[in-house]
């Protein structure tokens, strides 16, 4: 589905016009609960990101051990470069 450039400005229009909303907005019948309280906080905590680094490091100094080949397969078929991952019969 293709929009018109049209289409598109309205859309960007009306999206850059809606009210911000803040989180400490009260909601419920007597307003005593914030909207961030219901909010899910979908950030990672420090630890797992630091774990999730470390991660990252290590496997960057395994590939690093492989051949280029080797190295670039594993890299596309398990889309450990941010891209999808790709069959074997795609790596070929």
């Amino acid at each position: 589905m293709s929009s018109s450039p049209k289409e598109l400005r309205i859309v960007l229009v009306n999206s850059a016009f809606r009210p911000l909303v803040s989180l400490e907005l009260g909601i419920g019948e007597e307003r005593e609960t914030q909207l961030q309280e219901i909010l899910p906080d979908e950030r990672i905590s420090t630890q797992e990101y630091v774990t999730l680094e470390y991660l990252r490091s290590d496997l960057q100094d395994l590939l690093a051990t492989l051949k280029p080949n080797q190295r670039l397969v594993l890299i596309l078929q398990f889309g450990l470069e941010g891209e999808g991952k790709l069959t074997a019969k795609q790596v070929t």
